[in-house]
């Protein structure tokens, strides 16, 4: 205890200020880049072929809700779950990409942190 008090002291008399620790939260999921935007499933939120993690994400997961965007090579997000593909055997990922959702085969797309085995897997 005397320790911790002398050492505030010493900071007071050389006017020294200790920083102020920035903490940041790291988005869950795991960092990817799209290679092959061939390989998205851009209107399957239209069916129920896979299931979603939410209503919001089918909703804003394909063409009708995208409007003007389109996803493109390069463009980076973060993966945050997976499924099977209803008839295909085919990993579909979801990505976010700031506010828009993006199903796409995992084929589409380099992991740059995480790996797909550590998404949860979404069943029906």
């Amino acid at each position: 205890m005397r320790r911790v008090v002398v050492v505030g002291l010493a900071f007071a008399l050389f006017g020294f200020v200790p920083p102020k620790l920035k903490t940041t939260t790291r988005a869950s999921g795991a960092a990817i880049k799209i290679t092959s935007s061939g390989q998205m499933f851009d209107l399957i939120h239209s069916t129920d072929c896979i299931p979603w993690p939410s209503e919001e994400a089918k909703k804003l997961g394909g063409k009708s809700g995208w409007a003007s965007w389109v996803p493109h090579d390069g463009d980076r997000g973060v993966a945050f779950a997976r499924s099977k593909h209803c008839f295909q055997d085919v990993n579909v990922v979801y990505v976010k990409i700031d506010a828009y959702y993006v199903a796409i085969g995992e084929s589409g797309i380099e992991f740059t942190s995480g790996r797909l085995e550590d998404l949860p897997l979404l069943v029906k």
